[in-house]
């Protein structure tokens, strides 16, 4: 029996280059998966928010989608009441703190956001999108087909909340690891550490 740190995380962006678009909203949680049982518990969560950087602009597709204009963004901050830097370049040993040695991480579409982060940070990924390309009736399954398919309730207004579809990720995640398609993928993330083919 072991016990593996499970980070599931997203990221909501100014763009899609990492070398000319911010990092808006990171947001993760910590569980622990128990290799025995299979069961998932809780540990932390994050829940960040960043300004773009002084005179870069507005990517008005990007926001369109995740809504975190400037305004947002200051009232999401002033919601947390946790003083942290206004920009992630100026943040990231938070998250780092926060992840604590963990080496198994989880993203929907993990290939876009890892782009963002330290390239040394996720040794062993899973991306819960590519593992279900072949078992959802979707090219590239987005995360509200993955939750429908395997019956995961949400309120779709709230996708491309980043802390919102961490907690739609990991409970997608859950039903995986029993679903006869998919408990030999996640048990070979979890126990014999082979990433996703990203």
């Amino acid at each position: 029996m072991a016990i593996v740190k499970l980070i599931f995380f997203d990221t909501e962006t100014n763009g899609v280059d990492p070398n000319s678009a911010s990092l808006l909203s990171l947001s993760a949680m910590k569980l622990t998966y128990d290799t025995e049982n299979k069961k998932m518990e809780f540990i932390d969560e994050y829940d960040r928010y960043y300004f773009r950087k002084e005179g870069e602009e507005i990517n008005e597709g990007a926001i369109k989608v995740n809504g975190l204009t400037d305004e947002c963004i200051e009232k999401r901050r002033m919601e947390s009441k946790i003083n942290y830097p206004k920009y992630f370049y100026d943040d990231i040993d938070s998250f780092l703190r926060f992840c604590d040695g963990a080496t198994h991480f989880i993203a929907h579409n993990i290939r876009f956001d890892r782009k963002f982060l330290p390239k040394d940070l996720l040794k062993y990924q899973f991306d819960t999108m590519l593992e279900n390309v072949m078992i959802v009736s979707a090219k590239w399954p987005k995360l509200l087909e993955c939750a429908d398919y395997y019956k995961v309730p949400l309120e779709e207004n709230e996708l491309h909340n980043s802390l919102y579809d961490v907690k739609i990720m990991a409970r997608v995640f859950y039903r995986m690891r029993n679903y006869f398609l998919t408990e030999k993928r996640i048990n070979d993330f979890v126990v014999n550490n082979i990433s996703t083919n990203v």
